[in-house]
């Protein structure tokens, strides 16, 4: 018996691979993120906070110039526009130049001593690429990171860690079964066809005129 292949079913397995291929790429992407934030839970936040701890401790400070180029960034918060600004700076230690950016949602102060915090540059001296703008405010804001981070956000992080990893292996397995997979019929459609053909081999037509 001559089995007739479904003409539609090579497309429904390439649009159904394709479908497999999009939540692979969604859970790559959830599982990208939750391992960047349990890192930050578990290392981040500490490095960052010890990082501007030190400079305080065994930092020199210089004045910095400021780049008059800036960058404007807006954020909607429902009734209103969050407005920050990203400047970079530069110092020169020992003949050489040293650069970095802040962000900060006040535009170049007019106060003085303000405008003098933000240009103020804690560095190493034995290692200048480490510094910071305005470190004396920088380090409230990581032991307030760390304080908001606390050992419930990491437990998420971690659950969502195990949750889409799982989700990925499914997702290759998927995606390698309905790439091999994509020459065969579907099951449902075979079968149909199939019950079709032995019908049509079935039917005695000789009492029809």
């Amino acid at each position: 018996m001559n089995e007739k292949k479904s003409t539609i079913d090579p497309l429904l397995n390439v649009v159904s691979l394709l479908k497999s291929i999009g939540f692979l790429l969604v859970v790559g992407f959830v599982f990208v993120w939750c391992c960047e934030n349990t890192y930050d839970r578990i290392y981040g936040d500490n490095h960052h906070k010890n990082k501007i701890e030190n400079l305080l401790k065994n930092g020199k400070t210089i004045l910095a110039n400021l780049d008059q180029n800036y960058v404007i960034s807006r954020v909607n918060k429902g009734n209103y526009y969050q407005t920050s600004y990203e400047f970079k700076y530069s110092f020169r230690v020992n003949d050489k130049v040293y650069n970095g950016d802040f962000t900060t949602e006040e535009f170049i102060p007019t106060d003085a001593n303000r405008l003098k915090k933000y240009l103020t540059v804690h560095y190493l001296p034995e290692d200048p690429e480490v510094n910071q703008i305005d470190a004396e405010t920088e380090y409230e804001y990581a032991k307030q990171d760390i304080e908001e981070h606390g050992i419930g956000m990491l437990l998420l992080n971690i659950f969502g860690l195990f949750v889409t990893f799982f989700m990925v292996l499914y997702g290759i397995f998927s995606v390698k079964e309905k790439a091999q997979n994509l020459d065969k019929p579907i099951e449902n459609t075979y079968r149909k066809t199939q019950y079709q053909n032995e019908v049509n081999q079935k039917t005695d037509y000789s009492n029809f005129r």
